[in-house]
């Protein structure tokens, strides 16, 4: 039966009582993008800092993420407790299926549905009269029932797999943090002379995105994104282009010996970089990459990159960033006072010799497990699109 979204479920915007704070809150960076999954549930009494108004939700509702819609944000929760109200709770109607219902929002075509209608430009909302007009192809309750059933087992094993990547990926990590900790040791460090990174490098943001200029001053060129900056290795299966001026050009273009570093993300990950060895004739870096371009007379770049990404390194990083929901990140003026280690260049060359081969075979893992990574994460997308497909169609 083709119907809308309005149509299979309500808004419950049940706005939780005053003396409801102890119930458990459930606020939109505690839901995983994509999968729904629950991070955890703050039990503490009182009122979050800074939250008023909340909903009140149970496991009768599906609690929609309205905030940036293409983040798909859709959970099923278990419990009581109120949320922020950025989540909007939806009461399906009798003869459909919760599980069902979350399924189908979290969809390609819901999502692209939502995102096509966008209220506010910094802060993009769900424009909700427009996502409940979304139509789709309803099937009776068993059938609903079977196809969620199915998807959870598809998203189970997804889940599963995901977690042994990433345990292996962690293996690497503490490997990775174990071999330059014998290089950067505290005593070690003590006999080495110490400077601010200003003093011994040129250190320039990149070019920011979306800058408006006449078509017949650009050329399309590559520019290098957060997502092909990785831990002592760079990803560059997927490299977009973007239009640049000449004088663009000029200030953005990286040049080999050049050391990339990612100004945010996850706080464990946080300074992420490595060393540009000109992979690409002409490359840019965008605005949330620092590019680092030492004297080489002065400072080994490899040596320089394996410092910013020690124990020592990330320790700099974490201490001095502004975090907040989960994400961390460092500005120009932080990365400029970095108290660089600045032994001779020929112990920089040899400490840098020594990691290259002990990184070596490590990074070529970690690149493979990335791929993996990568593929499992497109498949809830792949098995919604099989699932749904033919929902948004009369």
């Amino acid at each position: 039966m083709m119907t809308t979204l309005g149509e299979i479920c309500t808004q419950d915007r049940t706005v939780a009582p005053v003396g409801a704070d102890d119930l458990p809150y459930l606020g939109l960076e505690q839901i995983e993008s994509q999968t729904g999954k629950i991070f955890s549930v703050k039990t503490s009494l009182g009122r979050p800092p800074g939250i008023g108004t909340t909903f009140r939700f149970g496991p009768q509702h599906v609690l929609y993420g309205k905030l940036r819609p293409y983040l798909n944000k859709v959970a099923v929760p278990t419990v009581e407790g109120r949320c922020s109200t950025e989540l909007i709770p939806l009461r399906p109607v009798k003869g459909v299926d919760r599980e069902f219902l979350a399924f189908a929002l979290r969809s390609p075509d819901a999502v692209a549905h939502a995102s096509a209608a966008n209220t506010g430009a910094r802060m993009p909302r769900a424009d909700l009269k427009h996502l409940f007009s979304w139509r789709l192809r309803i099937p009776d309750l068993p059938t609903q029932r079977r196809l969620a059933a199915r998807l959870k087992q598809q998203m189970a094993a997804v889940e599963e797999a995901r977690q042994r990547v990433d345990e292996q990926m962690n293996v690497g990590t503490k490997l990775r943090l174990r071999a330059s900790d014998d290089a950067f040791t505290e005593r070690i460090r003590r006999e080495w002379p110490e400077r601010s990174l200003s003093d011994l490098a040129n250190i320039a943001s990149g070019l920011t995105l979306g800058g408006k200029a006449r078509k017949d001053e650009v050329t399309r060129v590559p520019y290098l994104r957060v997502a092909n900056v990785k831990d002592g290795w760079l990803k560059l299966d997927d490299v977009n282009q973007i239009d640049a001026t000449a004088n663009d050009v000029e200030k953005f273009q990286l040049r080999k010996g050049d050391v990339v570093l990612t100004e945010g993300g996850d706080p464990d990950k946080l300074g992420r970089g490595t060393v540009w060895r000109g992979e690409i004739g002409l490359c840019l870096h965008q605005n949330h990459i620092f590019r680092v371009r030492f004297d080489p007379k002065q400072v080994c770049p490899e040596f320089a990159a394996y410092q910013f990404a020690s124990r020592y390194g990330k320790a700099y990083f974490l201490a001095h960033a502004k975090q907040t929901t989960g994400i961390a990140s460092i500005n120009k003026g932080v990365l400029s006072r970095f108290p660089f280690l600045i032994p001779p260049l020929e112990t920089q060359r040899r400490i840098a010799a020594r990691l290259r081969e002990q990184f070596g075979h490590l990074e070529q893992l970690q690149a493979a497990l990335t791929t993996q990574l990568e593929a499992l994460n497109k498949l809830p997308g792949a098995y919604l699109r099989e699932a749904f497909g033919s929902l948004g169609q009369d």
